[in-house]
């Protein structure tokens, strides 16, 4: 997912061909590419306050979002052009899905959550395992029944899966 975001971007701030601009400037590509990765990390921050509000309320959302953005690891592999800090942001929006599911049943939530599975494992393979969040909040929630949370869990790991065959 990261490579095509990289190349729709790269392509559109140097309509020239890309090709040619990485052999007259590559330090100009590589920053290019690095701010991408630093809009991920910093949407990240966001992401992972509403994760936090959701779970545990807006002082635990706080918390995390300010250990998130000073943490050594994920501000390092934001910096880079790597698919490690973007990862970040679909798990958080995965956990964030999964607090909404939980609490409301909702199924568009499950849905969401689907797709941002998607978007965790397309950016990164180990990444999908936050589906088990995923998993776990749709079973366990008391507003869904165990037959629609299995079929709308379905519906999501379609969603995840056409995201991650898509990109």
């Amino acid at each position: 997912l990261l490579t095509y975001i990289l190349a729709a971007y790269l392509s559109v701030i140097h309509l020239g061909g890309v090709e040619s601009w990485f052999a007259n400037d590559p330090k100009a590509v590589f920053l290019a590419a690095r701010a991408v990765s630093v809009v991920f990390g910093v949407a990240s921050v966001a992401a992972t306050y509403a994760a936090g509000k959701a779970w545990f309320g807006r002082n635990a959302g706080l918390v995390a979002a300010a250990i998130i953005a000073v943490a050594f690891m994920p501000v390092f592999y934001s910096r880079l052009a790597l698919n490690d800090g973007p990862g970040v942001l679909p798990c958080a929006l995965a956990l964030w899905c999964s607090a909404i599911v939980l609490r409301t049943g909702s199924t568009k939530a499950l849905l969401a959550g689907g797709a941002a599975v998607g978007a965790a494992a397309s950016l990164k393979y180990s990444d999908g395992a936050i589906v088990i969040a995923l998993i776990a909040a749709a079973l366990l929630s008391p507003e869904l029944s165990f037959k629609r949370a299995l079929k709308y869990l379905v519906f999501a790991g379609l969603v995840a899966l056409a995201f991650v065959i898509v990109t």
